[in-house]
């Protein structure tokens, strides 16, 4: 299998004063969440939480892992035109 590099400027991760900003939406959305279901003290612990796991996700995204996986393993490849590409293990990136 041929190993690709992705182009580092498009898949370089955008941040606010060194915090992610896929970070930092996910833990305004889980403490939101949160805060609306449970109160104010375990909402801001949750959006602290929140970002922490949004900022492994979007790192991983950035990095290329998670793109991978989902190319990979692309669900219902035979609605989407996926059945004429050839298997993972065959295909050629120029």
């Amino acid at each position: 299998m041929h190993q690709v590099s992705l182009n580092k400027a498009l898949n370089n991760e955008i941040k606010y004063y060194g915090m992610s900003y896929l970070g930092l939406i996910g833990g305004m959305l889980i403490g939101c969440f949160v805060w609306m279901y449970f109160g104010m003290t375990i909402g801001i612990l949750a959006s602290m939480i929140g970002y922490g796991f949004s900022a492994i996700v979007a790192k991983s995204w950035h990095k290329g892992d998670l793109q991978n996986y989902i190319y990979r393993h692309l669900p219902f490849k035979s609605m989407f035109g996926g059945k004429y590409l050839p298997p993972s293990h065959a295909r050629c990136f120029y």
